[in-house]
C-alpha cells in the first residue's frame, strides 16, 4: 500500500467526483468488442460492427451500452442497424466521435470525417442527429438532421474533450490542406456550425511528394484537456500541442520525430507521459512531457515496447487508467498498464487482453477523452454471504484511499485504508460507500450506491389440503434467476400448478447461491350428494329431494339451506353441498309435469251388457275445472248436455233410445289458471259413434 499522507495539511481542497461511464463499453475490428464494467476488460463477442479502421462508442452515464459506428452504420444498444449511409468511412483514421447532448439523455450527434484514400469519397467533416426514443426506444435519426455538413475539407482526424466548466463538449478536427484546427463547442442549445474556434498551428496537412499521409494518423486530447497531439504519418512527426479547454484554442506546437510513419497516439491521464505507434514498425514509445523544454522532451523519447509483428494500431486510455494498443489481424490488445510512469516502468504487455476469438484491425473506438479522466468505485459480489471487494478504476496520483462503507453496524470494520478493501456487510440492504481519495494536498471524494443482497429464501408454505378436481398453485415472485420444481425440467418458472396429492419441492437459485423448500398436498373427496333420476309431477302433489344431512352446509338453487327441499312444480332443481373443509358438490334434477289431458272415446254400444254402454270421459287424473260436454245428433239437435266430468250419456234423449249414428261432440273445459299442468281454456270437438 502506498504511504498513506493524513496528517501535516492545515488546508485540504476537496473535490467530488461523480462517475461517468459512457466509456465503459468498446466494439471495433472484426466484430470485436471490451467491457469494462467490472474493472478488468472482459471480451464481447456479440457487437455486429467490422471496420479497419475508424469507430466510435457511446454508453449512458451509468454504463448501458448505447450506440455504436463505422462511420456509415450507426448499430444500438440491441447490436441492431437503426442508421445507414452516414458519410464517414470506416476506412478513415477516426471515421468519428459520438457525443451526446449536454444535459440531455436521449440525443447525441454523430460526428464523422471522410477518408483520404485513393478512390473514397471526400465527403467533409459532417454531423448526424440520433435520438434514443425514436422508433420504441430503439432510436433513429431525427428528421432533418443526417449528414448536416459542417466543413468540406477534412484530415481523417476527430477528437473530443470537455469544455474545462463543464459548459459543454468540445470537438476538434484539423482541415486539409491547411495548417488550421477548427473547434467546436456542443452546448445544451446545440452547435453553432458558423462559429468555430479557428486555430492555425503547426504543420500544413496537405499533399506531399505525391502522398496524402500527412492526414492520416491519430489525433487525441489528453484527458484532462490540456494537450493535443496528432500523428502525422507524411512527416514522420508527431505534433503536440497546448490546448485550452475554456477557449478552445490550439497553440504552441511541438514537433516530435519517430523513426518511421507514427499511427497511434495517447496521453496518460494526467498528460505526464505522451505514447505513439508505428503504423510500420513495431516500436511503441514514450515521451516525458514533464521533462523541461521542447529539446529536453523530445530528447526524452523512450522506445518502451516491441511489438510482436511490425505493425503498430491505435492506442486508447480506458477506464482502468491503461492504454490499449490495436494489432491488426491479431486476436488481442496489447497495453501499457502503468502509462503515468516512466521508461519500462510502464509495464508494456504484448498479450494485454484477449478478445476471445474476434479479430483486431488497425482501429480503436474514439471517446471523449475526458472520459478517462473520471475516478469511480468499482466493487465485486453482492451478497450478504460474502467479502465484497472495492477499488477504484484507476489509482494513477493517487496517494492513499479512506474508505467508509456505510456500516456502523460493524464497528471498526466499517473504515478501511488501502487501495483495495474488502468488507462483509452486516445485514442486506443498501449501502452508500465512500472512498476518499488523497494526492498530495487534494482530497477526491466518490460515493458509489451498493446493493447487498440477502441469500435466496424460497417458502413454500404449509401442508395444503385441496378438494378432488381442484388445483394447488405455488406462486413464489420473480426475484430468482432460475427455478426447478420436482426436478421436472418443464417447470422452470415462478408458477406451479398441481392437481395430485403428494410431495411438492422446488430449488431456486440466484447469484447468492440456492435455496430448497418442501411442502405436502393432500387431496380431499368431494362431498356425495344424490338427488336421484330426472322425474315427473302431477298437479297439487309434492315431491321431497333429499341432499342428505352430513355435509356441513346446504345451497339449493333459492337459498334454501336445510338438507330437504320440497317441489310441487315443474322445473330445474339443484343443490350445493359443501364439507367442513369447504369441498364442494353438486347435484342437478329435472322435474316435468304430467299435463292434464282429457280423452274421450270415439264409440259406445248402450246395450246392457255392462261393457262400454255409456259415453263418458276419462282425465289424467281428478282436479276441479269448469267442464261443459254437448253432444248433437246429425240434424244439429242438442241430445245431451252436462257439467259434471263425472256424469255419462246413456245413448237417450228423453228416455227415448237414440238411434245408430255418429254423434258430435263439443266440450268446453277451463281449469282455475295457467301453468306448467294446463293449458287455459280448451274447446274439445270430436265424434262419437253410437252402436247397438
Amino acid at each position: 500500500m502506498r504511504k498513506i499522507i493524513i496528517i501535516g495539511f492545515v488546508f485540504l481542497l476537496v473535490i467530488s467526483a461523480s462517475a461517468q461511464k459512457e466509456g465503459l463499453n468498446w466494439y471495433f475490428g472484426g466484430n470485436a468488442g471490451l467491457s469494462f464494467h467490472s474493472g478488468n476488460p472482459l471480451p464481447l463477442t456479440n457487437g455486429a460492427l467490422s471496420t479497419v479502421e475508424g469507430c466510435s462508442t457511446i454508453s449512458s452515464p451509468s454504463g448501458q451500452l448505447m450506440f455504436y459506428t463505422d462511420g456509415i452504420t450507426v448499430y444500438n444498444r440491441f447490436h441492431q442497424v437503426i442508421a445507414n449511409g452516414l458519410m464517414g468511412s470506416p476506412d478513415a483514421t477516426q471515421s468519428g466521435v459520438i457525443v451526446p447532448v449536454p444535459n440531455d439523455t436521449t440525443q447525441f450527434y454523430i460526428f464523422t470525417v471522410s477518408s483520404l484514400g485513393v478512390g473514397q469519397p471526400f465527403d467533409g467533416f459532417r454531423y448526424t442527429l440520433i435520438d434514443a426514443d425514436l422508433h420504441d426506444g430503439k432510436g433513429g435519426v431525427v428528421d432533418g438532421q443526417k449528414n448536416i455538413l459542417i466543413h468540406p475539407s477534412t484530415t481523417e482526424r476527430v477528437t473530443s474533450v470537455h469544455h474545462k466548466n463543464d459548459y459543454g463538449v468540445w470537438v476538434i478536427m484539423h482541415e486539409w490542406e491547411s495548417d488550421r484546427f477548427r473547434a467546436y463547442l456542443i452546448t445544451t442549445d446545440g452547435i453553432d456550425i458558423t462559429a468555430p474556434v479557428l486555430s492555425n498551428s503547426g504543420l500544413y496537412h496537405g499533399h506531399h511528394d505525391g502522398h496524402n499521409r500527412d492526414g492520416i494518423g491519430y489525433m487525441k486530447l489528453s484527458p484532462d484537456g490540456r494537450r493535443l497531439a496528432v500523428a502525422v504519418m507524411g512527416a514522420n512527426v508527431v505534433q503536440v500541442f497546448d490546448f485550452n479547454d475554456t477557449t478552445g484554442v490550439v497553440s504552441n506546437p511541438m514537433t516530435l520525430p519517430v523513426d518511421t510513419i507514427p499511427y497511434g497516439v495517447e496521453f496518460s491521464a494526467g498528460a505526464e507521459f505522451l505514447y505513439a505507434s508505428e503504423r510500420k514498425g513495431d516500436k511503441i514509445y514514450q515521451w516525458n512531457m514533464m521533462a523541461g523544454s521542447e529539446e529536453e522532451i523530445i530528447a526524452s523519447r523512450l522506445v518502451v515496447g516491441v511489438l510482436g509483428n511490425p505493425f503498430g494500431g491505435a492506442l486508447q486510455m480506458a477506464s482502468d487508467g491503461k492504454i490499449y494498443i490495436a494489432r491488426k489481424s491479431k486476436f488481442h490488445l496489447s497495453r501499457i498498464k502503468y502509462p503515468y510512469l516512466p521508461g519500462m516502468d510502464c509495464g508494456f504487455e504484448e498479450m494485454g487482453v484477449e478478445l476471445n476469438g474476434r479479430q483486431c484491425k488497425e482501429g480503436l473506438p474514439t471517446f471523449i477523452q475526458s472520459y478517462f479522466n473520471n475516478l469511480w468505485i468499482l466493487s465485486e459480489n453482492q451478497c450478504i454471504d460474502q467479502e465484497i471487494e472495492f477499488t477504484i478504476n484507476s489509482v494513477i496520483n493517487i496517494d492513499s484511499i479512506h474508505w467508509n462503507f456505510g456500516d456502523p453496524a460493524t464497528g471498526p470494520a466499517n473504515i478501511q485504508w488501502g487501495d483495495t478493501a474488502h468488507h462483509f456487510f452486516s445485514s442486506p440492504g443498501n449501502y452508500t460507500i465512500t472512498a476518499t481519495l488523497y494526492h498530495l494536498i487534494t482530497q477526491t471524494v466518490l460515493t458509489e450506491q451498493v446493493t447487498i443482497l440477502p441469500l435466496p429464501h424460497v417458502e413454500l408454505g404449509p401442508e395444503r389440503t385441496i378438494c378432488a378436481g381442484d388445483t394447488a398453485i405455488f406462486q413464489i415472485g420473480n426475484n430468482f434467476d432460475s427455478y426447478l420444481w420436482m426436478d421436472d425440467v418443464h417447470y422452470q418458472t415462478p408458477l406451479f400448478r398441481t392437481a395430485e396429492e403428494g410431495k411438492v419441492w422446488i430449488k431456486v437459485t440466484d447469484v447468492c447461491g440456492e435455496d430448497y423448500d418442501t411442502t405436502t398436498v393432500y387431496v380431499q373427496p368431494l362431498p356425495e350428494v344424490e338427488l336421484g333420476k330426472d322425474t315427473l309431477i302431477k298437479y297439487e302433489t309434492v315431491i321431497w329431494l333429499d341432499a342428505g344431512d352430513e355435509h356441513a352446509s346446504v345451497m339449493w338453487q333459492d337459498g334454501s339451506a336445510l338438507p330437504e327441499y320440497g317441489v310441487d312444480y315443474p322445473g330445474t332443481y339443484y343443490v350445493d353441498v359443501w364439507d367442513a373443509l369447504g369441498c364442494k358438490s353438486s347435484d342437478t334434477i329435472q322435474i316435468d309435469p304430467i299435463p292434464f289431458k282429457i280423452h274421450v272415446p270415439t264409440a259406445f254400444s248402450p246395450n246392457d251388457d255392462n261393457i262400454n254402454d255409456t259415453f263418458f270421459i276419462r282425465t289424467s287424473y281428478t282436479v276441479d275445472f269448469d267442464y261443459e260436454l254437448m253432444v248433437f245428433n246429425r240434424w244439429g239437435e242438442l241430445v245431451f248436455e252436462s257439467n259434471d266430468p263425472e256424469e255419462s250419456w246413456d245413448g237417450s234423449f228423453q228416455d227415448v233410445p237414440c238411434p245408430m249414428e255418429v254423434y258430435v261432440w263439443v266440450i268446453n273445459a277451463q281449469t282455475f289458471e295457467d301453468n306448467a299442468f294446463f293449458s287455459g281454456n280448451t274447446l274439445l270437438k270430436g265424434t262419437v259413434t253410437l252402436l247397438r
